[in-house]
């Protein structure tokens, strides 16, 4: 049988400063790490955010060189002198003349259909897929009679 753990009854005064001093260290060193990791991580998220503004700012440059050369010359209080436009009539034009379909897309799930011939399941396409499916097709039809 192992022995029995004996409690020190009486603390000696020395051991329980050392282990406080002892305590007291570890707990800087734990703090010192910490403040050094924080700072580590923190130059990272500033590196990160210097890449992402040069970034911002190429493609930045590369849009505006798409714009016509008469339009980058253009001050923005010409723009706004010639005609008046509330923000609301410009956002609702926007939409209208986007070439953009804005819908959300859905996930929808297909049906799996036992078949009587075969013991294997057949996969039977939902109605909202045969529709996207029918409209690409119109698309690319339409498209392909444009070309020529």
């Amino acid at each position: 049988m192992p022995s029995r753990r004996v409690k020190n009854r009486g603390s000696d005064p020395a051991q329980v400063r050392q282990s406080r001093e002892m305590r007291h260290r570890r707990l800087a060193l734990f703090i010192q790490q910490f403040e050094k990791e924080a700072q580590e991580r923190m130059n990272e998220l500033e590196a990160k955010l210097e890449n992402m503004l040069a970034t911002v700012d190429k493609v930045f440059k590369v849009e505006l060189m798409k714009v016509p050369l008469a339009l980058q010359k253009t001050r923005i209080g010409e723009l706004f002198s010639e005609e008046d436009f509330s923000a609301s009539d410009v956002s609702i034009a926007m939409k209208n003349e986007s070439l953009e379909i804005h819908q959300t897309l859905r996930r929808t799930h297909s049906k799996i259909v036992q078949s009587t011939d075969s013991g294997s399941p057949v996969l039977k396409p939902s109605a909202k897929t045969s529709k996207v499916s029918s409209l690409s097709t119109n698309i690319c039809q339409k498209e392909g009679a444009n070309r020529f």
